[in-house]
């Protein structure tokens, strides 16, 4: 995807975001004076003022689940940037996502769901949804090397390696990890794909991941 193309979904998310907010803050001040109306200076039946507030909330409430929806699409666009590398495109709003992205909180977070994997392709642990277990197993090692690596706070890590680490844990329809019919080498390559993102040619992460390679 071209920068200008990117740079027109942000602009597209922030428009959306702002009619999200417009329309749940007008919504809430209908239920208010609905309230108002019908209950303090009694214009209003408190019938119908009880309607109108009961479906003005609501529609706050699908206002506001609509912008929580695309505050998480707005945060998927800006790590498409960052995956591609396109420094200039919203540079600042980019810049604090990828900042925590690479949060010590967020580097646990990723080293204990790899580790999870590991485990439940070594156990046969049940799992809400299916894994790739075959693979996993062929990739243990690669997994808790990495895993390893990212729990050492003192090895510089890239922003982009975290989005594709993140969206191989979490993306059920593309990842690996979920799709059973996947041959392990894809899984692999992935990861190998990851760690390069992830340290690059850091000598301080080469001699973490070596061990246990």
């Amino acid at each position: 995807m071209s920068p200008s193309e990117l740079n027109r979904k942000i602009a597209d998310i922030e428009e959306g975001l702002r009619s999200a907010f417009t329309a749940c803050a007008s919504l809430i001040v209908l239920a208010l004076l609905s309230v108002a109306g019908g209950f303090g200076v009694h214009q209003l039946s408190q019938g119908i003022a009880r309607t109108v507030a009961v479906i003005a909330v609501l529609g706050a409430i699908i206002s506001l689940a609509a912008a929580i929806g695309l505050r998480w699409r707005r945060a998927e666009v800006y790590e498409d940037v960052i995956v591609a590398g396109f420094r200039h495109v919203s540079s600042h709003e980019v810049a604090r996502r990828a900042a925590t992205l690479v949060l010590p909180s967020r580097r646990r977070q990723m080293a204990e769901a790899l580790d999870r994997l590991a485990d439940v392709a070594i156990t046969g642990e049940r799992t809400p949804v299916p894994v790739h277990r075959e693979a996993l197993r062929a990739c243990e090692g690669q997994l808790r090397s990495i895993a390893v690596a990212l729990r050492h706070t003192d090895t510089e890590l890239r922003a982009a390696g975290m989005v594709l680490l993140r969206r191989l844990i979490c993306d059920g329809a593309t990842s690996p990890v979920f799709r059973v019919e996947a041959p392990p080498r894809e899984l692999e390559r992935l990861l190998d794909v990851i760690a390069s993102e992830l340290f690059g040619s850091s000598s301080r992460a080469q001699s973490v991941l070596q061990p246990a390679a």
